[in-house]
Formats: structure tokens, C-alpha cells, sequence
């Protein structure tokens, strides 16, 4: 007979009680989203991309290119893609929670977690596929 595994479910204010341990947290519909900092490799990837897209932008005065950015959508999802793009008409004060509109996110995998985790439930990969904001693109390393 087969048991069912219960998984707890959390809210975006649960994300606050979690320890700031270099280690990033995220929620996907409640579920728990715990991924390692980012490598060397990664940031400077994610530095690239984002200063190409800060040039195009930014500088326009039409939009926040930032990295990482939080996308949150109250009660049960939180996510922090990888980079970050935002209308200006948000001022760099507002509360991540106010920020409702979002033109691109990016999320870096490397080739051995995009391989790994691409048929998990719950994975980075399935993250981006159901993120609740159109412009959702992942970026592999090769």
C-alpha cells in the first residue's frame, strides 16, 4: 500500500522566519524552493547579462534591471529570479510586494542542475514554467 508523503505549505511571511544562511528560499504555491548560493560562474554570467540589459533599459529611464529580484504574489509564492526587469514607474523604495508588473525574468541553470532537476516537481526548471508573470526565461551555461 502506498503512504502519502505530507508536504508543508508556507506563506510568504513564513519565508521571514528562515535563517540567512547564504542559502536562497523561495515558494512556489507554498512549497518550499531551498537552493544553494550561487557559484562564481553564475554571478558572472548573471553580471553580463544583466549589464547588456542595464545598457539597453535602464539607461532609457523606462525600466529597474536589477539581480536578483523578488517576485512576490501574496499568500504562497515568493521566487528571486536571477535578474529582473520592472517598469520605472516603481520607485527603488517600493516594497517588493507592490511591484505587480514585470517585463522579464531570468533564471541561470547550470548544465548540471537545468540535466538533474528538468523532470522534478517543485525544481527551478518547473519554477520558471509555471512562474505567475509572462517574460519567464531560463539561461543555461555552456
Amino acid at each position: 500500500m502506498a503512504m502519502a508523503i505530507m508536504v508543508p505549505h508556507y506563506t510568504v511571511d513564513d519565508l521571514e522566519n528562515f535563517p540567512h544562511d547564504g542559502n536562497r528560499y523561495e515558494l512556489l504555491d507554498g512549497v518550499l524552493l531551498v537552493t544553494p548560493g550561487p557559484a562564481l560562474w553564475h554571478q558572472v554570467i548573471a553580471s553580463r547579462l544583466q549589464g547588456r540589459l542595464t545598457e539597453a533599459l535602464q539607461s532609457t529611464g523606462h525600466a529597474y534591471v536589477v539581480g536578483p529580484g523578488t517576485v512576490v504574489r501574496m499568500p504562497n509564492t515568493q521566487l528571486e529570479p536571477d535578474i529582473l526587469v520592472f517598469p520605472s514607474r516603481f520607485s527603488p523604495e517600493t516594497d517588493w510586494r507592490k511591484v505587480n508588473e514585470h517585463w522579464l525574468a531570468v533564471e541561470i541553470l547550470s548544465r548540471r542542475t537545468a540535466l538533474s532537476q528538468s523532470s522534478e516537481t517543485g525544481s527551478r526548471s518547473t519554477m520558471t514554467r509555471s512562474c505567475p508573470f509572462p517574460g519567464t526565461g531560463n539561461c543555461s551555461a555552456r
